[in-house]
């Protein structure tokens, strides 16, 4: 009898042992097929606002274009505005690209561009190439308002090609 009982006993235990293995392989696969599915999901959500940004700036054939035409600046704080120059032209161009700040106000608000850290910026392009920039407003303890900064791309011989202006408004 402690034979067989023996027996059963080790057979209850291979059984059980069995039976784990499987849950836990299966179980396994189970949530690396969960992982490996969201990391497809982000997978095309990146994909999908690459495409976005694309359609919204990078497609542009107009020679200059802003991210935005408008934004919101609390007082003695500064934001960046993302800019696409386009060489529309069938050669090589020339190019400076400028801003200023126009408002019969009294401000302390500066717009200029981040590369150059200065009102301008000049930069050749191929025919079809782009050049990616940024505009930095700052603000310095303007009154609240609003303001704007212009943009302005010219070419070597001072003929204005675009012109562009960005609304602030300090809050």
């Amino acid at each position: 009898m402690n034979k067989r009982g023996a027996i059963e006993l080790s057979m209850t235990t291979i059984i059980i042992i069995v039976i784990g293995i499987t849950i836990l392989v299966l179980g396994l696969a189970w949530v690396r097929s969960m992982l490996g599915g969201a990391s497809d999901l982000t997978q095309k959500a990146l994909e999908g606002g690459q495409q976005q940004i694309s359609e919204i700036m990078g497609s542009s054939t107009d020679p200059l274009t802003l991210y935005t035409t408008k934004t919101e600046l609390e007082r003695s704080d500064w934001t960046q505005i993302a800019v696409i120059v386009f060489n529309d032209q069938g050669v090589q161009q020339d190019l400076t690209l400028t801003t200023a700040v126009s408002t019969s106000k009294e401000n302390s608000l500066d717009c200029y561009i981040a590369d150059s850290g200065g009102l301008t910026d000049s930069f050749t392009l191929d025919s079809g190439d782009t050049e990616d920039e940024v505009i930095v407003i700052e603000d310095g303890g303007s009154p609240l308002g609003l303001y704007v900064c212009n943009v302005e791309l010219t070419d070597a011989t001072g003929d204005k090609l675009a012109d562009a202006s960005i609304t602030v408004e300090i809050v």
